[in-house]
């Protein structure tokens, strides 16, 4: 993760109305069943996301970790990186950086975006499991 500057301000400015969104629940809802989610699970997230505060949107892109002022190259246990080929730049080229370390595995997955986890859990399930 390498914090841009640029697109932590842009995801700041729509936080208020991202915020908005997170707390409709059918809004929730209507995401949760895109991605497949239960009823059970779908619920669970709309009362998560009701919890969410602009101040907290903001400080997940604010507060993250820089890679470029953290010693990965030094770390020697096996990882292991999934990303989608579709992306954005800021989350490919902290890939990309990772990767650089000898001990990290890297996979990008054709096709997949930023929701594939949610969409195709039981695909990301086996590359966790083949990986441990």
């Amino acid at each position: 993760v390498i914090p841009n500057e640029k697109s932590t301000n842009l995801y700041c400015k729509f936080a208020p109305f991202t915020v908005w969104a997170m707390k409709s629940s059918w809004i929730v809802h209507m995401q949760a069943n895109y991605w497949g989610y239960t009823k059970s699970q779908a619920d669970y997230m709309a009362a998560y996301s009701k919890r969410m505060t602009v101040e907290n949107y903001c400080a997940f892109f604010k507060k993250t970790i820089n890679l470029e002022k953290f010693p990965y190259k030094d770390v020697t246990i096996p990882m292991l990186v999934v990303c989608g080929s579709r992306e954005s730049k800021d989350i490919k080229d902290s890939v990309a950086l990772l990767g650089e370390n000898k001990f990290c595995q890297v996979r990008v997955l054709s096709g997949a975006g930023h929701d594939f986890p949610m969409r195709k859990a039981t695909v990301l399930n086996e590359l966790l499991v083949e990986f441990i």
